[in-house]
């Protein structure tokens, strides 16, 4: 994802020297350990999107982005831990890549495009929110690497080269495997309880304790239709829009608050916006709005509201259209466009998703 940044023009006086703002070096593991620890509200859930993100991204990077994600959870027992792995078969992490990318805080090969969902260089470190080490296992041409990522005594955490192993079969793929341990059952219960987190990734393989967990028990498939080059899910008979608009992005979603959707929609003139009581999923492009660091929620900048408000305005133009073509084949009304115009938006909009969620009322009239 490429970052945005704004440009700030400064006037200077010439009595004060610009001073860099920086970081001493005895305050590094602090900084490390702040990104560490209070990155994540949600650990558990945060950990998932995070590193199927990552694999998602990998497999972008290596041209075959349907290809299949592996999450394996295995539940502790009697002293027995248990584990949570992350599997993809992508581009795979070389000597260098871990040296110059994976162990490095904000590095990241992701900001040069809108194709990979990452590009802050934290994903791959968010299980050191969870664990002060964990296993990354790993095939680069046919050579099997597996490394130890740790916290030292220093704090700033480490990488370990623990094996190294040339394969006596050519695999015609690169693969990454990264493992925690799970000591404690809650956390187990924890992960377990946020696999909906990835509820809208496909091409996703999740086992529990060797049991393969069904697609329609994990993933939601939708249905999108483009309006003005945005794409919306297309509402299912008998179901109804959501209760909140919410924005797809790199296949995690976001809800966006009220008071945010609000001021979008007055930006476009709908004032009444608090009796739309359904709205659509917006499948919204990277890159297109900001995220936080963390990736738990958008980043609400001007550019971020400009955007929702531009497709809100699509949505709203095209959901007066169809309630428009309704009505003339209805007969209900002889004059459908004056009754639009003085109508408010948001009455549009609340009887259309009615409509569109049960099509059987067309027949009434």
């Amino acid at each position: 994802m490429i970052l945005q940044q704004e440009k700030i023009e400064v006037k200077r006086s010439e009595d004060f020297e610009e001073v860099q703002y920086g970081v001493n070096e005895s305050n590094v593991s602090l900084l490390f350990q702040m990104l560490r620890s209070n990155l994540y509200s949600n650990v558990h859930g945060s950990i998932l999107r995070e590193y199927v993100s990552n694999c998602y991204d990998s497999h972008v990077e290596a041209g075959k982005p349907d290809e299949i994600i592996e999450v394996k959870l295995v539940r502790p027992i009697t002293l027995q831990p248990g584990s949570l792995t992350f599997i993809d078969k992508g581009v795979g992490l070389s000597p260098e890549r871990i040296q110059t990318i994976f162990s490095k805080y904000l590095s990241s090969t992701k900001r040069d495009d809108n194709e990979q969902i990452g590009g802050f260089g934290l994903g791959s470190k968010s299980l050191f929110a969870f664990t002060e080490r964990f296993i990354i296992t790993t095939i680069v041409d046919s050579i099997e690497y597996e490394y130890l990522a740790y916290i030292d005594e220093t704090g700033l955490g480490k990488i370990a080269l623990t094996r190294k192993e040339e394969l006596k079969d050519n695999l015609p793929y690169n693969q990454t495997s990264i493992q925690a341990v799970l000591e404690r059952d809650a956390d187990y219960a924890a992960f377990i309880s946020n696999l909906d987190q990835l509820k809208y990734f496909q091409n996703l393989k999740i086992s529990v304790d060797d049991k393969e967990i069904t697609e329609t028990e994990v993933t939601t498939k939708q249905e999108f239709e483009a309006i003005n080059n945005t794409a919306y899910n297309k509402p299912i008979a008998g179901v109804a829009y959501h209760r909140y608009l919410r924005l797809l992005v790199g296949s995690v979603c976001y809800y966006v608050p009220d008071h945010i959707l609000t001021e979008c929609f007055r930006n476009i003139g709908v004032t009444n916006s608090s009796s739309i009581r359904q709205f659509p999923m917006i499948k919204v492009p990277i890159g297109k709005v900001q995220l936080t660091m963390s990736r738990e929620d958008i980043n609400y900048v001007e550019s971020t509201k400009s955007y929702i408000s531009e497709v809100l305005k699509s949505w709203v133009s095209d959901s007066q259209k169809k309630y428009i073509n309704w009505l003339e084949s209805s007969n209900k009304y002889t004059k459908v466009e004056d009754f639009l115009i003085e109508g408010d938006p948001s009455e549009v909009i609340e009887n259309l998703s009615i409509l569109e969620a049960s099509p059987s009322l067309l027949n009434k009239f």
